[in-house]
């Protein structure tokens, strides 16, 4: 088992509470910017989870989604709200870390972090589809898979722009 020193569960927590303040600036971004896809957000908040994802282990990356999904769906929906954001963020982590240790080298920051958003819009469908006992939502996957392919790109361009400055100011290395 890990063991958790308390230096990474300071991080940690900085983490988690920086993916809150821009989950919330995502609800906002997407109540000012008139986008017809009900549901849609960019998805700010995964710049922390791609960071995790690149820099922490799997199961201190699942804790920190876990805490975000769980704290904002608390003033932002209740119980569907968590389980929906849960099964995308909890598919987008699992799929982001295969990704990169199948496929190592063959593919960039950004390819991660598109078949993140892909996986993360993918669990949240299915999510719906259960939760609604309705497969017809099924044919809302194919826009949000090409509303995917710009948001993961934008998320993982940021990240691959930002990360290195960040790691070097904590002192991370990127995870192997």
């Amino acid at each position: 088992m890990e063991r958790i020193k308390a230096y990474d569960i300071a991080i940690l927590a900085i983490l988690t509470t920086l993916a809150l303040v821009l989950s919330l600036f995502d609800n906002m971004l997407s109540l000012l910017i008139p986008i017809p896809l009900p549901g849609f957000k960019i998805g700010v908040a995964n710049l922390v989870t791609l960071f995790l994802v690149m820099y922490f282990s799997l199961p201190k990356a699942l804790c920190v989604v876990f805490l975000r999904c769980f704290i904002s769906s608390m003033y932002s929906g209740g119980v569907t709200v968590f389980l929906i954001s849960l099964s995308g963020g909890i598919l987008s982590v699992l799929a982001m870390y295969f990704i990169k240790y199948v496929l190592k080298e063959n593919v960039s920051q950004i390819g991660i972090s598109i078949f993140g958003a892909a996986c993360h819009n993918l669990g949240q469908v299915i999510m719906v589809i259960l939760l609604l006992m309705s497969p017809s939502y099924i044919f809302y996957l194919p826009i949000l898979l090409i509303v995917s392919l710009v948001t993961g790109f934008v998320i993982g361009f940021v990240g691959l722009h930002t990360y290195p400055r960040i790691a070097k100011f904590t002192k991370l290395k990127l995870s192997k």
